[in-house]
């Protein structure tokens, strides 16, 4: 009787061990499924992060040209504004020697 006993005890641990493994095996399952989604997140979240950057890279290089483009309007200003200084001296020139002329005219008039 007492190694009956034995036996139901030992047959009890037994499948309890067994129960106890595929709760086990069952976590292990669940632990890669969670791995396996995280992995995928992670993918995802790479791709858009390559995808954000290659945006960033391309708004710098529009950036950069805006710069560019606005530094050569702005030379171009500065040019236009000297030849319309120069523009306007000599114009001043000339019109003092058409004073001087007109001054010169009204003396032999006289």
């Amino acid at each position: 009787a007492a190694l009956g006993a034995e036996k139901a005890a030992l047959r009890a641990q037994s499948q309890e061990g067994e129960a106890a493994l595929v709760a086990l095996r069952a976590e292990k399952d669940a632990a890669l499924a969670s791995l396996c989604a995280l992995e995928e997140r992670v993918a995802e979240l790479l791709e858009q992060q390559a995808h954000l950057l290659q945006e960033s890279r391309d708004q710098a290089a529009e950036a950069r040209a805006a710069s560019a483009h606005l530094a050569t309007l702005s030379d171009d200003l500065a040019l236009a504004h000297e030849q319309t200084s120069a523009a306007r001296e000599e114009a001043a020139r000339q019109g003092k020697a058409a004073e001087l002329d007109a001054a010169a005219f009204q003396g032999t008039v006289h």
